[in-house]
């Protein structure tokens, strides 16, 4: 066997940076060494170094290198074997421990109470220090609401100056600093790179010292403040945040159920002789209605744990090193369950696994979701900006029902919505009576009203406008709150609609008339070929502006306002306030980034 060196390595840089809680052993480097190799049926296993120290007194160095024989992916059957090597480097500096490898997994987990993370903070300012020109940015959205996790990559020169959205997760970062280097970060999994191709041992250790120089400097670049920052669970564990909010997003499930071919996918009950039976049908829906709520979380002196409980069901939340996990004892024996393959996992199962769930606390600036805790820095700050959507209108304070008042119903004779109603509002005090107003009542309605605006001013741009309209006793409570938004957010693809499908939504307006009622669809003057010409003009006019408005008659902006600095001040820590500003937050944050302006209309 040829015994490799370590100046015979010709590497790039490239590594994970981890800190170092205590120094490695030879021991457990020997021990991890062998594990790695064995788990691989590795062979010319060649040990480099343990924690070699002769090139420079501060820095250990360990490597190893070994091959691994296996079929060619292409050439399954066939007894052919190809070689691939792989390679483990650990350099110790700088209270420091920096891993470069080719084909080896994650360590970390491999030296227990020795490594932990850098925090968010210090791998993304790695470069502060070098006038860094942000060049490509890979973001996702930290929604409470997760109607699909929005994922988007931003490439361009100098993108230090764009409007990244109030609520981004940044995942990775490509930057050039003034040496013209182009580097990367992989922000979750602290990797970093630098473009300068293969290079020898003691120039990846001059690499390495740089960066973390870099890391640990105290210098901060402001375009990366605004993203939220993953920060460690650990912060729970301490007692520092306190749980006091979930949200089960359920609607994955929901659609793998309602999608399945031929209804052959669904929830099931496992018995105690190991037999499986459908869940009704009355008690899905009841479980699924009443998940889709957010909850509100306790503190259990009892079980010195946290609970949740609802009319059917109760949510114990266990808070472990690296993850929040739940368990729901009613549901134990319940599985997603194929008529064709039998069960597929538990219900428990599938919302650990997926992490379908998020969780706020006792700190509105922290929020659990994509399986990992962030902190949003300056959501407190910047409460002004949700304020600054909110318009009130008086009208709402005599509200009594959405479409007819408390204690009677719409008659078939009715023209109009009955005085004090929401949609009455909307009509009469909400709308600015300019365009055509449409009253939506199809199975697949988008929204309450929609309006359409079509302006030969050069001054004044077309509008399109939907109104998502929802009564309640009043409340800052966040379950109302989240269901009207729910539906604002299912529809925002639906304003931005091609003529094509505007088109239809009119082809069906026209064929009926309110709920078998004498009020028409069409609530303004005019004809519908009228509104067929203008909003095909309004579509097709680049200038158009859209805006969706939530007209909700339970939520008075004053008590909001109060109750949210009752809760910064610690004077009265209402439990939903936290989820509340999230939603706001996922409903402002999806319509920034579709180019649609929020607006909330309600109470004074």
């Amino acid at each position: 066997m040829i015994k490799i060196k370590l100046d015979d390595l010709n590497i790039t840089n490239n590594a994970v940076f981890y800190k170092l809680k205590k120094s490695l052993t030879k021991k457990q480097i020997k021990e991890v060494f062998k594990d790695l190799c064995e788990a691989k049926k590795g062979k010319n296993k060649n040990v480099i170094a343990v924690r070699d120290n002769t090139r420079q007194k501060d820095v250990y160095i360990s490597a190893l290198v070994f091959s691994v024989e296996k079929n060619p992916v292409f050439i399954p059957e066939i007894n052919i074997k190809e070689i691939k090597y792989s390679y483990l480097l650990l350099v110790e500096m700088n209270d420091t421990l920096v891993v470069s490898s080719l084909n080896i997994p994650n360590v970390f987990h491999k030296f227990p109470g020795k490594l932990m993370g850098y925090p968010y903070e210090n791998i993304s300012n790695t470069f502060a220090e070098h006038n860094p020109q942000f060049e490509k940015l890979r973001t996702q959205s930290a929604d409470i609401i997760n109607v699909g996790h929005h994922k988007k990559t931003i490439e361009g020169y100098e993108l230090n100056t764009y409007d990244v959205g109030l609520n981004s997760i940044a995942l990775a970062l490509s930057v050039r600093t003034e040496n013209q280097d182009l580097n990367s970060i992989t922000l979750n999994t602290s990797r970093i790179r630098t473009n300068s191709g293969r290079i020898h041992i003691d120039n990846f250790l001059f690499w390495s010292k740089k960066i973390i120089i870099g890391i640990n400097s105290s210098k901060k670049d402001s375009f990366l403040n605004v993203f939220a920052k993953q920060v460690e669970i650990e912060q729970i564990l301490e007692g520092k945040l306190k749980p006091i909010g979930i949200l089960l997003n359920l609607h994955v499930l929901e659609h793998i159920i309602s999608e399945s071919t031929d209804d052959n996918i669904g929830l099931f009950i496992k018995s105690a002789d190991g037999n499986f039976t459908e869940m009704p049908l009355s008690n899905r829906k009841k479980l699924f209605s009443q998940f889709r709520k957010s909850l509100v979380i306790d503190y259990d002196s009892k079980s010195k744990g946290y609970k949740v409980h609802t009319e059917d069901y109760s949510i114990l939340i266990s808070i472990l090193i690296d993850k929040l996990r739940i368990s729901i004892p009613e549901l134990k024996k319940c599985y997603l369950y194929s008529i064709e393959n039998g069960p597929i996992r538990s219900l428990e199962s599938f919302i650990n696994k997926e992490q379908n769930f998020t969780v706020v606390f006792d700190h509105i600036e922290y929020i659990y979701t994509l399986k990992q805790l962030f902190l949003k820095q300056d959501i407190t700050q910047n409460m002004d900006y949700f304020y600054d959507i909110m318009f009130t209108e008086d009208k709402l304070l005599d509200c009594t029902g959405e479409k007819y008042i408390q204690g009677s119903s719409i008659q078939q004779s009715d023209t109009k919505f009955q005085e004090n109603t929401l949609l009455n509002v909307v009509e009469n005090n909400i709308w600015d009576k300019n365009g055509h107003l449409i009253c939506d009542d199809l199975g697949d309605e988008w929204a309450d009203h929609i309006s359409f605006r079509n302006s030969k001013d050069k001054d004044i741009a077309p509008e399109i406008n939907f109104y998502i309209s929802k009564h309640g006793d009043d409340t800052t409570g966040a379950s109302k709150f989240h269901d009207v938004i729910g539906q604002a957010l299912k529809n925002i693809g639906n304003i931005k609609g091609s003529n094509e499908l505007f088109k239809l939504k009119i082809d069906g307006w026209k064929k009926s008339n309110y709920a078998k009622t004498n009020i028409t669809k069409l609530r303004s003057d005019g004809n519908w070929n009228i509104v067929e010409k203008d909003v095909k003009e309004i579509i097709d006019n680049v200038l158009t502006v859209r805006s969706i408005y939530l007209v909700v008659s339970f939520l008075s902006k004053q008590r909001f306002i109060e109750e949210v600095k009752q809760f910064n001040s610690g004077t009265k820590k209402l439990k939903h306030i936290p989820q509340l500003i999230w939603f706001m937050l996922s409903f402002i944050n999806s319509a920034k980034d579709n180019k649609i302006q929020p607006y909330i209309i309600c109470k004074p």
